[in-house]
């Protein structure tokens, strides 16, 4: 568990600093983690200067904030748009799923990998790998998907080229792709901004 301190200066200039990192060897439950929060904010001197907590949606650390220590809560904005982007990624998870099904052999074989990279030098590209996602970020997603539209031509050719049994893309999931990848721009710029 990691606790940062942000404050404003007598110039009102933002600063933010790291209080502790501990790890716990106990049940990460409510009270648990009130107890430690409390003891790094004695530790800094900190009892009530604090005015308000910023944490992840996990409800062990929003009841130890709300409910062990009562002390006013928000929930981190980057981690709550990658909540809510998560569950609206159902509406398109078969799409998303045939993408990462042509993406998983670029990533597993060098041959297909180096085909696709040729394939994009000879188009007169700079060769570009492409992007696996991971389950727990929304935004990996959208860099895979960012990165599969960019190179859509180039895909296309080298699955051609491949003779593998890969799935293939219609017209309209190409244009689904990029009118989704249009869509989450926006909050991939939010996200980035909120955790940077």
């Amino acid at each position: 568990m990691s606790v940062t301190a942000h404050y404003l200066d007598e110039e009102f200039k933002i600063n933010s600093l790291l209080l502790d990192v501990s790890i716990l060897f106990v049940p990460h439950t409510s009270a648990n983690l009130a107890s430690e929060t409390l003891k790094i904010v004695e530790n800094w001197n900190l009892q009530g200067k604090i005015l308000v907590t910023v944490t992840d949606n996990a409800s062990n650390i929003v009841g130890a904030i709300k409910n062990g220590l009562k002390w006013q809560h928000l929930g981190c904005f980057a981690h709550t748009i990658n909540l809510i982007l998560k569950d609206a990624q159902v509406e398109f998870s078969c799409l998303v799923e045939k993408v990462k099904s042509i993406v998983c052999p670029f990533k597993r074989s060098t041959a297909a990998n180096s085909r696709l990279m040729e394939c994009q030098v000879t188009s007169g590209k700079d060769a570009k790998k492409l992007i696996q996602d991971v389950p727990t970020r929304w935004n990996s997603t959208f860099y895979m998907l960012e990165r599969f539209v960019e190179l859509e031509s180039c895909i296309r050719t080298t699955v051609a080229l491949l003779d593998a049994d890969l799935p293939h893309l219609t017209a309209g999931e190409w244009k689904t792709l990029q009118l989704l990848c249009k869509a989450l721009k926006p909050f991939e710029d939010a996200t980035t901004m909120a955790s940077g």
